[in-house]
Order: C-alpha cells, then structure tokens, then sequence
C-alpha cells in the first residue's frame, strides 16, 4: 500500500483470486485509501463509469486478475491511465499456476510492459528457487530483477503432524470445542467436494452450526457473505479449499489444519500462514494419512524421464514429495526443513513437534487394530474387526459371541464408519492384508504372517472361545 499512496498516478495490481480480490479491497477502503476492481462479469456501463473516473484521478489503486490483462481492448484503455506502479502479488502462483491451469499468468510480464508501466514489482510471502526463475522470466523477461530477500519465518507457529487411520475421526477431535484446538480455525481440504461433505458430517458430529465452509464453486453472494462471518468471527470453524490460503486476512487465527497434504513447501507455508497474523501463538496441524503415503510412492515412480507435455506435472509431483518427506521425517526440526526448501536461513525453532519432543509416532486406533489382528490372525473379516472394536452388543455380535475375542470394545468411542476407513488405511498401507484364495478369503491377517495349509478358517457353527489359534506363538 505504502508505495501506492505515496507515488503519483495509479498503482494497478494484479491479484490471482477475487476473494483475495474483495479482502485487498476492504482494507484499502479501510486505510481511507480509494481503489477500483476490473473483473469479469461487469457490465460496458460499469467498465465506462470505471475508466473515466480513473482518468479524473479518483482511484489511487486498480485491482485485477491476470486474465483480464490478457484482453486487448482493455489493455488499451489501461494503457490511457497514469499507471505509475504495476504490482504482481502472490507472485509465487506464476510458477505454481501458470505452467498448469492459469496461462494467463505465464502472459502478465507482457501485458504490464504494452502498458508502458514505469515499475514493475512482485511480491510473495514465500518462493523457493524455481519459483523466483519462473517469475524472472515471466514476469520480468529474464531480465536480472532486483531481488529483496527476507526470512519467511513466522516464529509464532508451531508445526505438528498427526498420523491418521481416520481423518474424519481425528479431525472432529481436533475441532471439538471442549478438547481440540483453539478457534478460530481453518481446515484446508483439497477439493471442492471433499470441503463440502467434510463440513457437513462436521456439522452433524459435534452438532456445531458455527462449522461452514467456502470454496469458488459458491456463488458470489455465498462468498461474500462466507467472508464477513468468518472475519468477525472469534470461535468459527472455516473448511475450504487450498486455494484459500491467500483468500484472507484475518489477524486472530489460531490454528490451521491440513487435512490434505499441500501441493508445495510455499503453498504450505502460505497456508499455515493465516494464522497467528497477529503475532500470537498459534498452531499449524497436518494429518497425513494413507493417500499421502501412495502419494509417495506415486511420486517415486514418477521422477524418471518424462515427455515435455508431462514437465509441469512431474515437477508438481516431486515438489510434493519433498514436502512430504518434510512431515515423514522423524528427526529433522520441520520449520528448518520447510525454510531450507526456500533457501531461507533457519535460526532457531520456536516450536515444532520434534524440536519439543512431543512427536507422534502412532496413529490414533492403529496399535489396538494391530493387536486384534495379531492375536486372530485369518478369523476376521472387515466387519467383524469393526463390530469386535466397537464393541457394541449388537444383534450380530450376541450371536456369533464376538464379544469374546480379546480386544472387543477397544475403540468404543469411535463411530462404526471411522472404525472401517482405519481397518482399510491399514490394508492401504501394507500392514494389514486380505487373504486372496483358499477358505481364508478376506480374512485379515498382518503383513508377513505365514500362509500355510495348517491354518484354517474356523467353522462359522463352532463357538470360538478366544484360545490361541494354531501357530500364534509365530506372530512374535
């Protein structure tokens, strides 16, 4: 803002999303400072009005999107105006964005010199150095621009990671306002649909209507109204997209949660950024669970040669791996890990759950699945494993006597469906294992578990009194 209200003529800035669009706004108008925003949608009238108070020196700032600059009539008349000062904001999403579904961006660098801007400047929280070469040459034509580095840390936040059989069950835990983490709150989800369904099984859990949610499939009005609530809002629990991330500016954020894994280190820590604004202690959580860990391997197999259409998407992918090697890593401090990606210079960590010894090395639920595994291995099907964990008296448990088995009710504070998503993230990830012939068929068992003749499956008439089953001694 500082430069904008200081040099004569407009400064025009180029935003990647309305939403952030709609917060720059408010705060120019707050800080009494008059601004203007070219967008899709507005009428020639609107457009009219617009560009001749721009030219009677009404506006001092001009907010817009890349694709609006990448009209030639527009650029036109923009270039009519006194822009004194042309600002890239968010300047890492030119290379995060333009190489895949925003091209538009790759063409800012351009436009801005068609209009004949006397400054040129971009700005971003966070860019590691693929990033910085992608704006260098984008934005400024390859041209060595002035470069300004400051450490990108946010030493109020703490980093932690929560292994995760069951998201859905972890994260209600986390947001439970009589024990989960301190409002307000943002969960960012990695699309739209998961965003919706997840805020309204939320909703129905806890039975909390301050649970809503916001991505850009919402109209217009939903936004904006989205918006307002959650900015004044002091115990909100806000879902919404990763896209989000640079959507708002609300100063008294506590915590962050991903519950998908960021598409980078900068998406990341643009994120978890939300938070703590007002330079408070505040928390940023990341669950990770069995889609980020075939993420892994996905992203292994990956990172040989490929063809050229496939370079945006292979650099995607192991920029994500690394990431992600970040949150799996047991003993490398996550804030020096996260700013050695952007080549910033760690000094010292103000919190993160292994500098304070306070890591988790469990998922919630996973020694006791294992345990009951274990012990039976070959007896149990997915069901009976959830209905033994539950360990409610159902008419199915009384009748085939499940309540017997050792480790019946050890997850009786879980709901049914969550019980399930563990049982399969475990077969997902390798430690479990489904029989696949013979009469042990979809039996489970541990991983490694000798497959002979000599176990067999128990009859469904006999009464199954909880004695070791043949060979048990093996599964030590």
């Amino acid at each position: 803002m500082l430069p904008g209200a200081l040099l004569e003529g407009i400064t025009l800035i180029v935003f990647p999303l309305l939403s952030l669009i709609a917060d720059q706004a408010r705060r120019l108008e707050e800080a009494g400072l008059s601004c203007a925003v070219i967008r899709g949608g507005q009428s020639k009238e609107e457009r009219r009005k617009l560009f001749d108070s721009a030219m009677k020196g009404e506006f001092t700032f001009i907010l817009t999107n890349p694709e609006i600059l990448q009209q030639e009539g527009l650029r036109k008349k923009l270039a009519g105006l006194p822009i004194a000062h042309a600002v890239i904001d968010e300047a890492h999403t030119v290379s995060e964005w333009g190489t895949t579904f925003r091209p538009s961006y790759l063409g800012v660098g351009k436009a801005l010199r068609e209009l004949g801007t006397r400054q040129v400047t971009s700005f971003t929280a966070t860019a590691a150095p693929e990033a910085i070469a992608d704006i260098t040459a984008y934005v400024f034509n390859g041209e060595g621009a002035h470069l300004i580095r400051g450490n990108p840390d946010r030493p109020n936040i703490s980093y932690r990671v929560v292994p995760s059989l069951s998201k859905m069950h972890d994260l209600a835990k986390l947001i439970d306002p009589q024990i989960g983490m301190q409002r307000p709150l943002i969960v960012f989800c990695g699309t739209r649909l998961t965003t919706e369904r997840t805020a309204v099984e939320l909703r129905l859990r806890l039975q909390d209507s301050r649970i809503r949610y916001y991505h850009a499939g919402l109209s217009k009005e939903e936004r904006k109204e989205i918006e307002q609530w959650f900015f004044h809002s002091e115990d909100g629990v806000l879902l919404a997209t990763t896209a989000y991330g640079m959507g708002i500016d609300k100063a008294g954020i506590r915590s962050v949660i991903h519950y998908h894994l960021s598409s980078s280190a900068e998406a990341y820590l643009q994120e978890t950024g939300r938070a703590g604004r007002d330079t408070k202690p505040s928390q940023a959580v990341l669950l990770l669970g069995a889609e980020e860990a075939s993420h892994q391997g996905k992203a292994a197999e990956d990172s040989g040669a490929v063809s050229d259409t496939r370079v945006s998407v292979r650099q995607g992918s192991r920029r994500k791996k690394v990431l992600l090697q970040v949150f799996t890593s047991g003993s490398v401090c996550r804030r020096k890990a996260l700013l050695e990606m952007l080549e910033a210079e760690p000094e010292v960590c103000f919190g993160c759950d292994i500098c304070d010894g306070n890591r988790q090395l469990f998922a919630e639920g996973e020694r006791e699945i294992i345990s009951l595994i274990r012990r039976h291995q070959l007896l149990h099907t997915i069901n009976d494993a959830t209905a033994i964990l539950e360990g409610r008296f159902s008419l199915a448990v009384r009748r085939d006597k499940l309540y017997r088995f050792k480790g019946f009710g050890a997850l009786s504070g879980w709901e049914q469906d969550d019980i399930r998503r563990a049982l399969y993230s475990l077969v997902s990830a390798g430690v479990l294992q489904f029989a696949r012939r013979g009469p042990w068929k979809q039996l489970l068992r541990t991983a490694g578990y000798p497959f002979t003749r000599r176990y067999r499956k128990p009859s469904s008439l006999l009464e199954f009194s909880g004695q070791s089953v043949p060979g048990d001694s093996y599964r030590e």
